[in-house]
């Protein structure tokens, strides 16, 4: 069956699961002059990593005190812009500031219907 185009919600693989508690500790842990709490990520393309950290910095922003994120890219473009593929945009989708996606996921005869697709 092929798989419909548009919005589906955010089930997250293993290692996805895996990168949230990498980045948990790293949060969790005092910044001092040695580097700790630093990270660094190296990924590869289609692995919804670009979405994973930008689901990361959402919630920051929703629940935690004095949060600070940055996001980086090799093209100024990548971080904002109205492309689908911007960081910013995915951040947008996420917080429901992008009134173009849907609250829900439209999916008719799949599990995923109706279910939500923004953090709140």
């Amino acid at each position: 069956i092929p798989v419909r185009r548009g919005w589906y919600p955010f089930i997250l693989y293993p290692f996805q699961v895996d990168v949230i508690d990498w980045h948990d500790r790293i949060m969790a842990t005092d910044d001092d002059e040695t580097g700790k709490a630093d990270g660094v990520l190296e990924k590869s393309r289609d692995m919804g990593l670009t979405w994973l950290m930008v689901g990361i910095a959402a919630h920051g922003w929703y629940f935690d005190e004095d949060y600070l994120c940055m996001f980086l890219s090799y093209k100024e473009e990548m971080v904002d812009s109205p492309s689908p593929k911007s960081m910013f945009y995915k951040l947008r989708a996420l917080l429901g500031l992008n009134t173009r996606v849907p609250t829900t996921c439209h999916a008719p005869g799949t599990p995923y219907h109706g279910a939500k697709l923004r953090l709140l």
